[in-house]
């Protein structure tokens, strides 16, 4: 073993071996042997212990600063506490923004309103007879849909219609019954097109059935639509607005190209 030196005659000094048997000699050397590796072991536990303790006390001084008798990390633990206190003070000293109450909401959009060529035109062919406030029935971007010569036909889902009182009772229950072959009733309506032309077309109601029962329902208008969007020139995702105006008691409409109208 690393420190353990050669058994020597000094060593066996004061061992008494009365018998000069080779075998007694030879056990009572062994246990001399054993003893002296004891006392080397004993001994170098105990240089280990003062080793460690040497080392922390070497630390716990590295940890006072400056011979202020202080420890370290409690000496940064109280600078830390007089930063966060003058930060603090800082955030006290900082001037609150005056409250001048709630500030003024932006002024509404404009109601958007029928263009006055489309209502000089509803005065010429009221002939005298009382005009109603007109009314926006749907604004809508066109889809291919909408413009498709086999569709035939200008959808306004109920999700999207503005304003429902464009319809009378009456008119709302009429579009609600079916004819004598039972297809569904449908009611002619003047109408003014974006070029001020006067012509006629066909409203209808749509009413197809969902899931859990529930219905979706869409107004259409038919009839000379395809002659409308071709005449018009009308596009894919232009916007139109079908208005709806009362002259007396009959339903005229105005369908409006606010794209076009945007940028006259």
């Amino acid at each position: 073993m690393s420190g353990v030196k050669d058994l020597t005659v000094e060593d066996m000094e004061g061992v008494v071996i009365t018998s000069h048997n080779r075998f007694d000699i030879l056990a009572a050397t062994a246990q001399r042997a054993l003893q002296l590796l004891q006392q080397h072991e004993a001994a170098q536990r105990q240089e280990t212990k003062m080793r460690t303790t040497r080392r922390k006390r070497d630390r716990r001084s590295t940890e006072y600063a400056d011979g202020e008798g202080e420890p370290y990390a409690a000496k940064r633990k109280k600078q830390n506490t007089r930063k966060n206190k003058k930060k603090a003070n800082t955030r006290k000293n900082k001037k609150k923004p005056v409250d001048d109450g709630p500030r003024p909401r932006p002024p509404p959009s404009p109601p958007p309103r029928l263009p006055e060529r489309f209502k000089n035109v509803i005065r010429e062919i009221s002939e005298g007879r009382i005009v109603s406030e007109e009314t926006l029935v749907i604004q809508k971007a066109l889809f291919p849909t909408d413009l498709n010569p086999s569709h035939n036909r200008l959808s306004m889902p109920f999700t999207q219609i503005s304003h429902h009182g464009f319809l009378t009772d009456e008119e709302k229950k009429f579009l609600c019954c079916r004819d004598g072959k039972g297809k569904k009733e449908h009611k002619d309506v003047p109408l003014i097109e974006p070029s001020l032309k006067k012509t006629t077309v066909t409203l209808g109601r749509w009413d197809m059935p969902k899931e859990k029962g529930k219905t979706s329902s869409t107004y259409v208008i038919n009839g000379t639509w395809t002659s409308i969007v071709t005449g018009n020139q009308l596009k894919v995702e232009m916007v139109i607005q079908l208005w709806a105006v009362r002259i007396g008691e009959e339903l005229c409409f105005a369908l409006v190209n606010l794209t076009e109208e945007a940028a006259a």
